[in-house]
């Protein structure tokens, strides 16, 4: 059990970015508060790179909580 506490107290921080980089697509010209907007290909960017370190921490998060239950 302490094994898991470790595995969820490390990656806080990742989830934690991923979810201001996933944010910051509100600034991208496909934001959904019009004068927030903007034409900067930056926030695009910003904005997938969050999604991929969200669903990419979640898959390993997932994976090694299952190994550490199932297996260890």
């Amino acid at each position: 059990m302490e094994k898991l506490k470790w595995l969820v107290l490390t990656n806080l921080g990742r989830y934690a970015l991923g979810a201001m980089l996933l944010f910051s697509g509100i600034f991208s010209q496909y934001g959904t508060i019009p004068f927030l907007t903007t034409d900067w290909i930056l926030f695009e960017y910003s904005a997938l790179s969050g999604a991929i370190l969200m669903l990419g921490q979640f898959i390993v998060h997932m994976s090694a909580a299952l190994y550490y239950s199932i297996w260890k």
